[in-house]
């Protein structure tokens, strides 16, 4: 449990950085206002949005470019 934990914890780090305070806020604020209501936004936005997480990856790994 505990090297489970080791592993996790750069990740979570890393989370917390990219996502910042206010993300964190605005999404519980969200959650409490609307609760379940705005899920399907969540899920819409994450299958627009996830080709482009596979792309940039690809392309650097491919090309050798990145900015």
């Amino acid at each position: 449990m505990i090297k489970q934990l080791k592993n996790l914890g750069p990740g979570l780090l890393f989370a917390g950085a990219a996502i910042g305070v206010s993300h964190l806020v605005q999404s519980t604020r969200a959650g409490a206002d609307f609760g379940l209501g705005l899920i399907w936004a969540l899920i819409l936005v994450t299958l627009f949005k996830y080709p482009f997480f596979q792309y940039g990856p690809r392309y650097a790994a491919a090309t050798g470019e990145s900015y």
